[in-house]
C-alpha cells in the first residue's frame, strides 16, 4: 500500500505537473505558545503560520482538481483542514518584515500618527538648538541618543553651556551627550506614546492568539496529513532522480530482483560524469532459496550482496528503488546482514569467533520469511574445516526455507550449491583478456577467483606459477578452466541473447506500425467503394431521368426519325461523358523505363510499402519488406530508386529503423475541423501515443461553443487508450486543451 502510494506520487511529480510542497513551515513553536491562554504569538511566527496555512491550502487544491489521476494522494490531501480564514487575519494585521501593521487597530494608527508627528518636532527643536551653539561648545552638529533619550555631544569644559541631564560621555571624557532641559518634557510625551503603542500591539497579538487557538487542534491534524504528504514527496523526488520503480510484492515468496543499481554508488558514480553503477539481476526459479557467488577479489560480490539487501529493505521501507519494472520482491520479518569484520580486542573475540557468534544467532532465529546475506563464508579459519561448517549452515537455512545469499572463493561451497536442489551458483563477470571485473552477475554458473591468471598479469615468476599449479593438483587446475570456458560461453550467450531481445523489440514495432498502416489502408479501400457506390448511383439516377426524358419527348413527337436520332445522340453523349468522368478517376497506369528484375528495390503503388522484388511474372509479384512478404498484381509494383543505405541485401538481416518514440510529437491540433474529421486524426494519433510508449499527450480543440471539446470527452471516457484526461491547466491552453494520460 506505501508503495502504491508512493508510486502515485512519484508520476505527479515526473510528469510535468509540480507539487506545491513549498511554503511550509516549522510551526510547533507558535501552537504551543497559543495553548496557554493569555500568551502571544510573536509576530514572524504568525507570519510562517500563515505561510503554511496557505501552502497547506494549495496542497488540497491541488490534488483535489486532479483526483482522477491520483486518487489515493487526494483522498490523503481531503483530510486538511480549512484555516484560510485565519490566515487572511493574520495577513491583515502583520506586514511581510513581521511588524504589526498601522491598520491593525484605530487606536495603533493614532498612537503612531501622533508619535510621528511628536518626533518631528522634537528633532525640529534640537536641530535649532544645536545650529545656535557655537563650535567651541559643542563637539559635533549630530543629535543621537543615549538609552532612548535624544542628546548633543557638548564639550566637558563648556559643560554649563547647555543646561539639561547627562547621559553618557565619551572614552575620552572631553564630551559629554547632554539631554536639554528644554526637551525633556517633550522627550517624556514620546516615552509615554511609545508605551502606549507597545501596549497596543501587546494587545492586538494576544487577541490573535487567541484566535490561533482556537485553530489549533484543526492545524495539527493539517500537520500530521502534510506530514504524510512530505514523506511521499521526498520518496517520489528521489525516485525521480534515482529512476525508482515500485516493485511487485510477493505473497508466495517470489525473487526476482531486475535491473537494481546500488542507490549510493550509482548517484556517486552519475556525479562524477559515468554512467552509474552496473546494475545486479537474480531471478530465482522454483524452489531456489540459496545463492552461492563466487568470483575474483574486487569484483564487485560485496556491493552485489548490499545492492541485494537494499533492494529489499528500501522496498518494504516504501520506497521506489533504482531497478527494472518487472522486479517482484518478497517481505521479510527478519534480515540478517554478515559483512564486514568485527574484531574486538575489549571482548577477546576474532574475526572467526565473533562471525560465528552472529552465525550462531542466524541459524536459531533463521525461518522462511528470513533474508540472511553473509559476505565471505567460511573464511577467517581453516579452509576445509570453514567449508564443512558452511555446508551445514547452508543446509540448515535451506532446510527452514529461508532466503541465503553468499559470497565465497571456497570451491566446497560451489559444489554444495551444484548439488544442492534448494541452490545456485552465481558468478562475479570477469574480463579475462584484461583480467578486470565487469562487475555484472551471472545466475547458474560458479566463478573463478583467477589467482593465477592474475598473479601472472602482475608479473609474478612463472616458475613459482607452475609450482602452485603443480602443489593444486590437476583436477583443480582444470576445474578452473573449465569455469573459465564456461563462463566464455556464457557471456557469448548474454550476448546472443541481448542481441535476440533487441531485435525482437524491434521487429515487435515494426508489426504494430505496419498493422497500423494496413488498418488505415483497409479504411480507405472500404471509403473508396462507398464513394465509387455512390458515384454509381448518381450516375444511374442520371441516366435513368435522361432515358425518361428521351421517351417523353419521342412519345411527345411521335417517333418522328429526326427525334429519335437526337435521343440516340443525347444518350450517347451522356455515355461518352461518364466514360471520362470513370477515366479521370482511375488510377495512372505505373510507367516503366526499364523492366524490373528479381532483387530490384521496389515501391507497392496501392499500399506505399517498399521493399526488395523477390519473385516476378507476368501477372504477379512478390515484395519481401522489412517484416512481411506480399504478393501483388505486377500493375502495382514500380521502381523506387536505389536501395537505401544500411537496408540488408538479399539474404541478409534487416536495419534497424527510427522508432515511433523518436518522431512522435506530444501534441496535436484539430481546431477547425468537424468532430468526425478531427477524430480520424486523433484516434490514429493515440495509437501512435500507445506505440511510442508515450505517458501523457495534449489535444489542441480550441475553445469556440464547446461542442467540439464535449465529444472529445465522451468519446475518450470509453476509449480504452485513454486512462484518464481532463482540460489543460491555464499555461497548457486551459479549456482549448484535453490533456491525456496514455495507457501503455
Amino acid at each position: 500500500e506505501q508503495l502504491a502510494f508512493a508510486d502515485e506520487m512519484a508520476q505527479a511529480v515526473r510528469w510535468g505537473d509540480p507539487v506545491p510542497m513549498g511554503g511550509l513551515r516549522d510551526i510547533r513553536n507558535a501552537l504551543a505558545v497559543a495553548e496557554h491562554p493569555g500568551s502571544r504569538i510573536d509576530p514572524t511566527e504568525l507570519l510562517e503560520l500563515g505561510d503554511t496555512i496557505r501552502s497547506t491550502g494549495r496542497i488540497k487544491s491541488h490534488f483535489g482538481s486532479r483526483r482522477e489521476k491520483y486518487p489515493r494522494i487526494a483522498d490523503i490531501a481531503s483530510a486538511i483542514e480549512d484555516a484560510s480564514d485565519l490566515a487572511a487575519k493574520i495577513d491583515r494585521i502583520v506586514d511581510g518584515g513581521g511588524f504589526v501593521k498601522d491598520s491593525a487597530s484605530s487606536k495603533l494608527a493614532r498612537l503612531r500618527r501622533d508619535l510621528d508627528q511628536e518626533r518631528q518636532s522634537l528633532r525640529s527643536g534640537l536641530d535649532r538648538m544645536v545650529n545656535r551653539l557655537s563650535d567651541d561648545v559643542i563637539g559635533d552638529r549630530v543629535v543621537s541618543f543615549r538609552a532612548g533619550r535624544p542628546v548633543i555631544p557638548i564639550r566637558a569644559t563648556h559643560r554649563n553651556r547647555l543646561p539639561g541631564i547627562v547621559h553618557d560621555q565619551s572614552a575620552t571624557g572631553q564630551t559629554i551627550f547632554v539631554e536639554p532641559m528644554e526637551s525633556v518634557e517633550q522627550s517624556n510625551h514620546i516615552r509615554q506614546l511609545e508605551l502606549d503603542e507597545e501596549r497596543e500591539v501587546e494587545r492586538i497579538l494576544t487577541e490573535l492568539t487567541d484566535a490561533v487557538r482556537e485553530h489549533v487542534p484543526a492545524i495539527r491534524s493539517t500537520l500530521t496529513v502534510v506530514r504524510e504528504l512530505d514523506r511521499l514527496y521526498a520518496i517520489a523526488s528521489y525516485a525521480d532522480t534515482s529512476n525508482g520503480v515500485a516493485p511487485t510484492i510477493s505473497d508466495d515468496g517470489t525473487f526476482k530482483l531486475v535491473e537494481m543499481r546500488h542507490p549510493l554508488l550509482d548517484e556517486r558514480l552519475r556525479a562524477e560524469g559515468g554512467e552509474g553503477a552496473v546494475p545486479v539481476t537474480v531471478r530465482l526459479t522454483g524452489d531456489q532459496r540459496i545463492v552461492v557467488v563466487s568470483g575474483p577479489n574486487a569484483g564487485g560480490k560485496t556491493v552485489a550482496l548490499k545492492t541485494i539487501g537494499l533492494a529489499s529493505v528500501m522496498a518494504q521501507a516504501g520506497f521506489l528503488i533504482p531497478a527494472g519494472h518487472l522486479t517482484v520482491l518478497p517481505t521479510f520479518t527478519t534480515v540478517f546482514a554478515e559483512i564486514g569484520d568485527e574484531q574486538s580486542i575489549e571482548q577477546d573475540l576474532s574475526t572467526f569467533s565473533s562471525r560465528m557468534g552472529h552465525l550462531a544467532r542466524i541459524s536459531e532465529e533463521a525461518d522462511s520469511d528470513t533474508l540472511v546475506l553473509i559476505d565471505e563464508l567460511g573464511s577467517a579459519t581453516d579452509p576445509e574445516q570453514g567449508a564443512a561448517l558452511s555446508r551445514a549452515l547452508l543446509s540448515r537455512w535451506g532446510d527452514r526455507g529461508a532466503l541465503a545469499i553468499v559470497t565465497t572463493h571456497l570451491g566446497a561451497l560451489k559444489e554444495f550449491a551444484h548439488e544442492h536442489p534448494r541452490a545456485a551458483n552465481a558468478s562475479m563477470e570477469f574480463d579475462q583478456e584484461s583480467l578486470s571485473p565487469t562487475f555484472r552477475l551471472h545466475l547458474g554458473i560458479p566463478g573463478s577467483s583467477y589467482a593465477l591468471e592474475i598473479s601472472r598479469r602482475v608479473g609474478l615468476e612463472q616458475e613459482i606459477i607452475d609450482d602452485a599449479e603443480r602443489q593444486l593438483g590437476e583436477d583443480v587446475v582444470r576445474t578452473e578452466e573449465l569455469i573459465a570456458d564456461l563462463t566464455r560461453r556464457l557471456e557469448r550467450a548474454v550476448e546472443r541473447e541481448r542481441e535476440l531481445e533487441r531485435r525482437a523489440r524491434e521487429l515487435e514495432t515494426r508489426e504494430s506500425e505496419y498493422e497500423e498502416r494496413f488498418s488505415a489502408v483497409r479504411a480507405d479501400q472500404k471509403r473508396l467503394v462507398r464513394e465509387a457506390n455512390e458515384k454509381a448511383e448518381k450516375i444511374l439516377l442520371d441516366s435513368r431521368a435522361l432515358v425518361e426524358r428521351t421517351v417523353a419527348e419521342l412519345r411527345r413527337t411521335q417517333a418522328s426519325s429526326d427525334a429519335i436520332r437526337e435521343g440516340r445522340h443525347s444518350i450517347q453523349e451522356s455515355l461518352a461523358e461518364t466514360r471520362k468522368a470513370i477515366e479521370a478517376s482511375a488510377p495512372e497506369p505505373v510507367v516503366r523505363t526499364d523492366k524490373l528484375e528479381v532483387g530490384d528495390w521496389v515501391r507497392v503503388a496501392s499500399l506505399g510499402l517498399t521493399g526488395e522484388l523477390v519473385a516476378l511474372d507476368k501477372h504477379r509479384g512478390a515484395v519481401q519488406t522489412d517484416t512481411a512478404r506480399m504478393e501483388v498484381s505486377a500493375d502495382q509494383i514500380e521502381r523506387a530508386g536505389e536501395r537505401p543505405r544500411g537496408r540488408a541485401t538479399k539474404g541478409g538481416g534487416v536495419s534497424a529503423q527510427t522508432s515511433a518514440a523518436d518522431t512522435f510529437k506530444p501534441e496535436i491540433d484539430v481546431r477547425g475541423l468537424t468532430f468526425d474529421d478531427a477524430w480520424t486524426l486523433v484516434d490514429r494519433y493515440l495509437d501512435d501515443a500507445v506505440l511510442a510508449r508515450y505517458p501523457r499527450v495534449r489535444i489542441i480543440h480550441g475553445k469556440g461553443t464547446g461542442a467540439l471539446r464535449k465529444k472529445f470527452g465522451e468519446q475518450l471516457a470509453g476509449d480504452d487508450r485513454a486512462g484518464s484526461h481532463a482540460l489543460g491547466e491555464l499555461h497548457e491552453g486551459g479549456i482549448g486543451v484535453t490533456v491525456v494520460n496514455v495507457r501503455s
